[in-house]
């Protein structure tokens, strides 16, 4: 086998061909740079902008709070009905079904204004 002879330029074909087979085997594999790269939110990542105006939101969006269901963001739009705008986020405790201890772990990730 001839591998390295300026006359017939096997080696770069060779080369060519080892590198093309090397980037559809690591495309294949969806170990390439182009994989996307998934971060978790945690509430001290959050920035502000990304928190919930608890005035504002909807079932739904209530409902992506963690442990928050469709009874709780319920009893949430039904207070705020009842009462007016929330006027400071620990409020939230008054609502039935949101204690302390779930208070805390919501702090960070809503608003009132």
């Amino acid at each position: 086998m001839v591998f390295a002879s300026p006359e017939t330029g096997v080696a770069p074909r060779r080369f060519v061909k080892i590198i093309l087979v090397f980037y559809f085997a690591v495309a294949a594999c969806g170990c390439g740079a182009s994989r996307p790269v998934y971060k978790s939110v945690t509430p001290s990542s959050r920035h502000a902008f990304d928190t919930i105006n608890i005035n504002l939101a909807d079932s739904r969006t209530l409902e992506s709070l963690p442990g928050i269901g469709k009874k709780t963001a319920g009893r949430i739009i039904l207070y705020r009905e009842e009462f007016g705008p929330f006027k400071n986020t620990a409020e939230l405790m008054l609502v039935e079904g949101i204690g302390e201890k779930q208070f805390l772990k919501l702090r960070s990730l809503v608003r009132t204004e």
